[in-house]
């Protein structure tokens, strides 16, 4: 079904469907059948394949300038990501990265060009997968709780230690990242 679902949406890019709207183009009917339209809806956007939109209608996410692909982080903060779908490597300012690290693998939406010779810039929406599992620095001890000071300048994150598992302050360790907190408090062990 998610098949024939994203084909509709496809064809119709000039007439956005809703729910019901697409029900009835796939000649659904009965409460079981409606629900499997809708789990495959959901399905297609947690994939990243469609989104629903502010009116509630699904697009296809060119439609909507959204683009999924990987940022590469640059020293100063700012990002590139590349995407399969776009021509070019994609701007993103350090304030529009989202807390995104190397090599993420990111939901962008590409911004108009405000000039018509401007390379085009693009905003992190969402982290879909993060490529960060292990964090290499030394561990110190703040206000009774332990951190680990990352090597890499590039990150500008608290690393909160979970468990010292035998490390003492002003070794260097490598520790597993256990949880993301939020953008900047990653919790590691």
């Amino acid at each position: 079904m998610k098949e024939k679902i994203l084909e509709l949406i496809q064809q119709t890019h000039e007439k956005h469907k809703n729910a019901e709207e697409i029900s009835d183009a796939l000649g659904l009917d009965g409460a079981v059948q409606k629900e499997a339209l809708l789990n495959a809806l959901r399905e297609l956007e947690s994939e990243h394949k469609i989104i629903k939109n502010k009116k509630g209608n699904y697009v296809t996410l060119k439609e909507a300038n959204l683009y999924v692909g990987n940022i590469q982080i640059k020293n100063k903060g700012f990002g590139f990501v590349t995407s399969s779908e776009l021509p070019l490597d994609v701007y993103v300012a350090k304030e529009d990265t989202k807390g995104a690290f190397n090599g993420d693998t990111v939901l962008v939406k590409v911004q108009p060009k405000v000039k018509q010779d401007a390379k085009d810039s693009a905003k992190v929406i969402e982290i879909i997968k993060r490529n960060l599992d292990v964090v290499v620095g030394e561990v110190i001890l703040h206000k009774e709780q332990y951190y680990l000071k990352n090597d890499d300048p590039i990150a500008d994150v608290v690393f909160a230690i979970n468990a010292l598992n035998g490390a003492i302050v002003e070794h260097k360790v490598q520790a597993k990242v256990v949880e993301f907190q939020s953008d900047k408090k990653i919790l590691v062990d």
